[in-house]
This record gives structure tokens, sequence and C-alpha cells, in this order.
């Protein structure tokens, strides 16, 4: 079995668990579509990594169902913040119900995923407090307008590498608590849990960079938007090591290529994480996944 079929399997058998839990929710039938459509890959990988270290998707699947929870909540979140009309083919929560109430759903689905795993890890409960607090802390550090953020590169108050931290805060955070709640999941100690949690962040990293190239190819198709713009500028900066702004340059070899390597730079580092991992079944996926995951992303680009 290869990464794509143990995911279409896996995504089916996640799913049907997810919406049992969906359903015991206040407001349910208001938000569960909400829920359709997503890749679920941060769960699956929470179950693979689970699996691939002796332990079985029973022990893990509650590990995984609170990393799905999380991760919805945040988009209902940043749909609110950001003004998105859709997420998934469907509208976003705040302009189907209203932005107070969107809000607060969200918060329960938050507190009630942090509440399900309190009851069975407390080691989960902090590698999830954690992640929630490091994904917020990215999400406020976000550029919010072009101006601004260029007034503090040039101040010196951000730095070239600043696209790097903001990557690993916002996206990579979460992908690796999900892989170091698997190992969490399969009982192993701390040195395979911290392995598990670099594979993961590397993985993260790879598909933000990933789903960054995929907006400037678009931007290529269907010209520029000034949204995107924004939060493309520290990638700019931080390939063309350069505070001189010409838009033009996004489509040029140096911020394409450079997002290239540093996605198979972040592939081979995830990998590197694998040595001594338990020769199985499960372990040849997780080999695979980081670069099928990382292709996933790019297919949206068309």
């Amino acid at each position: 079995m290869n990464f794509i079929e143990y995911w279409r399997v896996m995504r089916e058998k996640f799913d049907k668990y997810l919406l049992n839990e969906l359903s015991v929710l206040p407001f349910n039938n208001e938000f569960k579509t909400y829920f359709d459509g997503g890749k679920r890959l941060r769960p699956i990988l929470t179950i693979l990594v689970c699996q691939s270290l002796g332990g079985g998707f029973s022990n893990a699947i509650d590990f995984a169902l609170a990393v799905e929870l999380i991760h919805n909540s945040m988009l209902i979140h940043d749909d609110f913040i950001d003004s998105h009309k859709c997420r998934r083919g469907h509208e976003s929560l705040w302009r189907k119900l209203n932005p107070r109430r969107a809000v607060l759903v969200a918060d329960m689905i938050l507190s009630y995923a942090q509440r399900k795993i309190a009851k069975i890890s407390a080691l989960g409960y902090t590698t999830l407090a954690k992640a929630i607090y490091d994904v917020t802390l990215g999400a406020a550090m976000e550029p919010f307008s072009i101006d601004s953020f260029m007034e503090s590169f040039k101040k010196g108050s951000i730095s070239t590498r600043f696209y790097r931290v903001l990557v690993r805060l916002k996206t990579a955070a979460l992908f690796a608590a999900s892989a170091k709640l698997g190992a969490i999941a399969a009982g192993k100690g701390r040195n395979i849990r911290s392995k598990a949690y670099m594979y993961g962040l590397y993985i993260g990293e790879a598909f933000q960079v990933a789903d960054d190239l995929v907006d400037i190819y678009r931007m290529r198709s269907n010209g520029l938007d000034d949204t995107v713009l924004v939060r493309l500028i520290p990638a700019y900066i931080y390939f063309t090591k350069s505070g001189n702004l010409d838009f033009k340059n996004l489509n040029n070899g140096v911020i394409i290529d450079g997002m290239r390597r540093l996605i198979d730079e972040d592939i081979g580092n995830a990998l590197k994480q694998l040595k001594n991992w338990p020769e199985n079944e499960y372990t040849s996926i997780l080999i695979e996944a980081p670069k099928t995951i990382t292709e996933l992303m790019l297919q949206e680009s068309g």
C-alpha cells in the first residue's frame, strides 16, 4: 500500500468517527458541512506515526480527532478575520451564521478538542496547547499591509528570515504536534517523540511553502491579488534578500526555484528523522508521506 491508498482508506474511516463526534456538539447542523472536503492530512499523520511505532488505530483516533477539530476551529477564525466568503465549496461560517456565533462556535469546538485530550493524556494536552499558541502567534505576526510590514523591515525589527519563522509557527507547528501525538499515542519515549515532532515540522514547512508557490502560479494566470501579495511579502524578502519590492519578480526563478529548493530540503530533513525507525509497512508509507503530501498541495495550482 502506498501513501495515497493509505490516505484514502484512512480518511474514510476517520471521517465516520469525526461525523459521529460532531453530532454530539450543539449547533452541529449549522457547522458540520464546514468539515466537508478536508484532506485530513494532520489526523492521518497522527494515526500513521502511531501505527509505524506499533500502536493501533484505536490508540490514535482521539488524538487525531482533536487535531482535526483544532485545525478547523482555527479555519473558522481565519475566514472571519480574512473575510473569506467560501471554504471547501461552502459558504464560510461567519457568513452562514453571523460573525459572533461563528467565532463562538469555533471556540466551542476548540475547547471540546482540548477537553477530550485532557481526559486521556496530560502530555498530549500540553503538546496541543503549544501548537495552538504557536499557530495563533503565527497568525498574529502575519503582515496585514504592505506598507506597515516594509516599514518594520526597514527599521530592522523584522529580518529576512521572518518568513521561515512565520511558516513554522502558522502551519508547521500543528503538523509537528500531529506527528508527535502519534508517538504519544504509541507510548513512546522522549527521543522518539522529538523525532516525530521534527518529522512533522519539516512536512508542515514544505506544505506551507508549496501552498505559497501555488499562490504564485495562480497569480501568473489570473493576475496580481493584493490580499495574496500581502501574505507573500515575507517570502519575497526571504528569497530575494531584498527590500526593493518589484512584484514582477514573483514570476522569476529566484523565488520559484528558491521555494522548490526549500521544499526539497524540508523533505530530506523530514526523512532524516526516521533513521532507526521500526521497519514495517507503515514506516514505508511514512517515508513516502513528505513528498506525496507536498505534491497534493502543488496539484492545486492546476
